[in-house]
């Protein structure tokens, strides 16, 4: 099963450009095998120790299971005594545009990072989840809200969002950030492709339809606008091909 990926920002100034130039260092999912002995202070750099790797239920726990990178360095910290979130990372436009306060009182952040994926297929549901069988400042730090949808039916773009564990968070280049579940058997095979200003205009149009109503939709709801607009996807899949990077 294909499944197409791409990651885009938006424009940024000054010391935000050397994040835009990134656009193309995005991380293609890594697979996830198993828990990294290093989560739980093991040397052993294989874990073949561990009897719990040969169990049935364990393996098909980590099938079609991935885990997202980061595709940049940034931080946040909080400021109780002025009631405030900042980061010492690129500048206050970038802020503003990666950074989501929703909750302050209860430390509760989302993260625009631009990951999209779509495919070809009516209906592939991922659930997207911490990674707690990888270690990272981020991972060791947060606490992520979880979360399932169709990409079959409702392509949009992939956000983080976490309560804060401390006053400080620190993400590397290339740190793993969470986890992605794609709840099919068959073997997905992942192709990037360079997200253009058309088929962003495209995709927009889906989070337009969403902010239209007064009141919350169910994603059922959803998908079925989508699925009655069956052009869109045709749409959207026809700039994906003609933009691919490998």
């Amino acid at each position: 099963m294909i499944v197409y990926y791409s990651s885009f920002f938006k424009d940024f100034d000054e010391d935000g450009l050397r994040l835009a130039e990134r656009n193309l260092d995005f991380f293609e999912p890594e697979r996830l095998i198993g828990i990294d002995p290093e989560v739980y202070g093991s040397k052993d750099a294989t874990h073949s120790n561990q009897s719990y790797t040969r169990c049935p239920a364990y393996n098909d726990y980590f099938k079609n299971i991935f885990a997202i990178k980061s595709q940049t360095d940034y931080d946040l910290n909080i400021d109780s005594a002025n009631n405030k979130i900042y980061s010492t990372v690129f500048n206050q436009k970038f802020f503003d545009e990666l950074v989501f306060i929703r909750s302050l009182e209860h430390r509760l952040i989302s993260l625009n990072i631009g990951y999209i994926f779509i495919t070809e297929e009516n209906d592939l549901y991922i659930t997207q989840e911490s990674c707690m069988y990888k270690k990272s400042n981020f991972i060791d730090n947060t606490i992520m809200v979880p979360g399932t949808f169709n990409i079959g039916a409702w392509p949009r773009p992939i956000n983080i969002a976490f309560h804060m564990v401390g006053d400080k968070l620190e993400i590397k280049h290339g740190d793993p950030l969470f986890a992605l579940r794609f709840h099919t058997n068959e073997k997905i095979q992942f192709k990037r492709f360079f997200a253009t200003e058309k088929f962003t205009e495209y995709q927009q149009s889906l989070l337009k339809t969403k902010t239209a109503f007064k009141q919350l939709k169910s994603l059922n709801y959803l998908y079925d606008i989508f699925n009655r607009n069956k052009g869109l996807k045709k749409l959207m899949l026809n700039e994906v091909k003609k933009n691919l990077l490998d």
